[in-house]
């Protein structure tokens, strides 16, 4: 696992091109498309089900956006310089178009100049070509920004990507134990699925009564069996969260594939590094990760990775979905 994982390279000293991979960009972390397939899995499910979809789309847009606004600031210095440019030249044109003899230019030229000024940079904006200078001229801005400061701006998008991974786990977690609580409030027959599976009981039997006990002597937990068994039971890891969903669902094909993903496995074992080390690797740790990152190195990723994280858990929560359909 992992064999083919790039080491990221220290922060300390000037930038290098290998710099702006540490800063997220718009092709980076695209999220459209899982949450467009996120949102279709979700269409026609009871609606407890397709809100917990909706709220988990918010969360992952939010992440993107918090995630972007280095790029975005460097993109918005970008345009200023444009705009900038392009009131230089619409105040010549102005000029141009307008007669001194006739024309009060003190009063004239201002509203022609910012009518000439905001056609041109539509026309920037609207075009391909200017899209992709636009982003071109903030890539570099970042780059050469990342130089100027001895490692300072890198240290802030590495500390935004990080902190954008603990995000993404939260969210999958929530969605996860939402779900579960939801499904079994629905169902409250489905904990004799649970309960039937050594694993899951080990996870989710603990209250103040064993949920055998409670299913034994008929008690009604109609639209209480989700609250009863997440208000007791942690099912934050992705070890219990595999117990409980896979014979929850029957085993479903894709959705065991998508949490045996290594990029989730991996984005587990960071979260929990980051939350209670402060990402200072151990042995443990290193090992679980096939060395990527040595002991008592700080962990250092790039944007890409967060993209690889975002979709591991895009994955899981589309399958969720998807078990839920019964043609699945």
């Amino acid at each position: 696992m992992n064999e083919n994982f790039d080491k990221p390279s220290t922060m300390e000293g000037g930038a290098t091109t290998e710099n702006v991979e540490y800063f997220v960009l718009p092709a980076s972390l695209s999220i459209s498309e899982w949450l467009g397939r996120i949102s279709e899995q979700a269409t026609d499910l009871p609606e407890a089900m397709a809100q917990l979809a909706t709220t988990f789309g918010a969360t992952l847009t939010r992440i993107n956006k918090a995630a972007l606004l280095p790029y975005r600031m460097a993109w918005l210095g970008v345009l200023d310089v444009h705009q900038q440019a392009f009131h230089q030249q619409a105040t010549i044109l102005a000029l141009d178009q307008l007669d001194p003899l006739k024309d009060d230019l003190n009063s004239a030229v201002p509203p022609l100049r910012n009518t000439i000024a905001h056609a041109k940079f539509v026309e920037l904006l609207g075009s391909d070509e200017g899209r992709d200078a636009a982003h071109r001229g903030a890539v570099e801005k970042l780059h050469r920004s990342a130089g100027l400061d001895k490692g300072a701006l890198l240290r802030g998008a590495q500390d935004l990507l990080l902190q954008s991974v603990i995000s993404v786990w939260a969210a999958l977690e929530t969605f996860v134990s939402d779900f579960i609580r939801a499904y079994l409030n629905r169902r409250p027959d489905a904990l004799n699925l649970l309960l039937a599976d050594e694993d899951a009981k080990k996870r989710i039997g603990r209250a103040k009564w064993t949920l055998s006990e409670l299913m034994d002597i008929g008690l009604d937990l109609s639209g209480r069996a989700g609250d009863m068994v997440l208000s007791e039971n942690d099912l934050s890891d992705l070890v219990s969260i595999k117990a409980v969903l896979l014979p929850l669902l029957g085993r479903p094909i894709g959705l065991t594939a998508a949490l045996n993903n290594s990029e989730l496995f991996t984005l587990g074992k960071l979260r929990n590094l980051l939350a209670h080390r402060g990402g200072t690797v151990d042995a443990r740790f290193e090992k679980e990760t096939d060395g990527r990152w040595p002991v008592g190195a700080t962990v250092t990723i790039y944007a890409r990775d967060l993209q690889k994280y975002v979709e591991a858990t895009a994955s899981v929560v589309e399958q969720i979905l998807t078990a839920m359909h019964p043609s699945s």
